[in-house]
């Protein structure tokens, strides 16, 4: 029997707001972190179970970009203010606020080896990341941009959702992503 049909591949894209992303060199990650809290009591020799609370939970979408767009650099990074007044030319500087458009919801779209479909969502979310690029001769920019979820107020529910489909083909109501989309991530 062969076990190892159900391999996650990191081949894939990556879009925001159903835009794909532009092109990757070193993929990204799926990270969420939980701060998880043991209710101690006098006698306790470790954790007991039914005695654990999470007390928060963030996560996050990286993703390593090549490519950077000029029309979108805003898009990109919260705190960016486009400036197009000129014709032949578009500028961009920094700003303090930031606007409810700014906040993104950005997913990784893959397949396992036999080709069932996989879609990450993340909710609500902003890069974090700041403009840090390092230019070097004979190198490339690679932008790491670090998309965080964010909860609405007063709500509970955790701003992510990983989603499995069950045979080959299942529509997960994902953007369509082509070979090269999906080469590049």
């Amino acid at each position: 029997m062969d076990k190892a049909k159900e391999i996650l591949l990191s081949q894939g894209a990556f879009y925001v707001d159903e835009t794909a992303a532009l092109l990757t060199r070193g993929g990204g990650k799926l990270l969420v972190e939980k701060t998880m809290r043991n209710i101690a009591a006098d006698g306790d020799r470790g954790p007991v179970k039914g005695r654990v609370s999470i007390d928060d939970m963030t996560v996050k979408l990286e993703m390593n970009i090549l490519e950077v767009l000029v029309e979108d650099l805003d898009q990109l990074y919260v705190g960016v203010k486009k400036d197009e007044t000129q014709t032949d030319r578009v500028s961009y500087t920094g700003k303090f606020d930031i606007d409810d458009s700014e906040y993104k919801t950005v997913k990784w779209v893959g397949k396992t080896k036999t080709g069932k479909p996989i879609q990450i969502n993340i909710m609500n979310a902003i890069n974090t990341e700041n403009i840090d690029w390092t230019l070097v001769e004979k190198g490339e920019i690679i932008s790491k941009l670090t998309y965080v979820g964010h909860y609405e107020e007063g709500s509970e529910e955790v701003p992510y959702k990983v989603t499995f489909g069950k045979a080959k083909g299942t529509d997960l109501n994902t953007a369509t992503t082509s070979n090269a989309q999906e080469e590049g991530a």
